[in-house]
């Protein structure tokens, strides 16, 4: 019920997680956000996930597996000066590279009832870690950003350190035999 300029300001700049625009194809140009403007905002957005399309298409057809271009997907998101960004990044490529679903990286979660936000994970897997297994899991490395009571009771498993993730993927790992056993 807000404005999508006074929304995706305080996305972008407010709180500082612009790369969340960027990771869901939103048109950065603020003159786009108007409602007068949506035709050319919708024209600009299937730009961006057309340019996307093509992009990951053009890297199948060269032998390019998903999980090689995270580091490419992690730059905007991780710090060298943060190593806990770049451990959560690290973590994020090795389970890919083992089976675990790639998650989606700086999610945003409504409370559906009255569409305010309840916060941003680092990572969220909707469908369990592996697809089909589990409910849904978040990571967030900040969860003074998140709802976590709220998420809760949607049934959301938050992890607030990749130490916590990696633990509960290891006991996940000696229940079941088909799962990587070593992190």
């Amino acid at each position: 019920m807000r404005q999508p300029k006074d929304y995706f300001t305080e996305i972008s700049i407010d709180r500082g997680f612009a790369d969340s625009l960027d990771s869901q194809w939103i048109p950065t140009d603020p003159t786009l956000w108007e409602i007068d403007n949506f035709q050319d905002f919708l024209s600009r957005r299937r730009e961006l996930l057309a340019d996307a399309a093509n992009h990951f298409l053009a890297d199948l057809k060269g032998g390019k597996s998903d999980a090689e271009h995270l580091p490419a997907l992690g730059e905007a998101t991780t710090s060298q000066d943060d190593p806990e960004s770049q451990t959560e990044f690290d973590l994020i490529k090795q389970l890919v590279d083992l089976g675990i679903s790639r998650p989606h990286l700086h999610f945003e979660f409504f409370d559906e009832n009255s569409a305010k936000p309840l916060g941003v994970t680092d990572a969220f897997w909707p469908d369990g870690l592996q697809t089909g297994r589990g409910g849904p899991v978040a990571l967030s490395l900040n969860s003074e950003l998140l709802n976590l009571e709220q998420l809760a009771a949607n049934g959301v498993l938050v992890f607030k350190s990749v130490e916590a993730l990696r633990t509960h993927i290891l006991r996940m790992a000696q229940n079941d035999a088909g799962a990587p056993s070593e992190l």
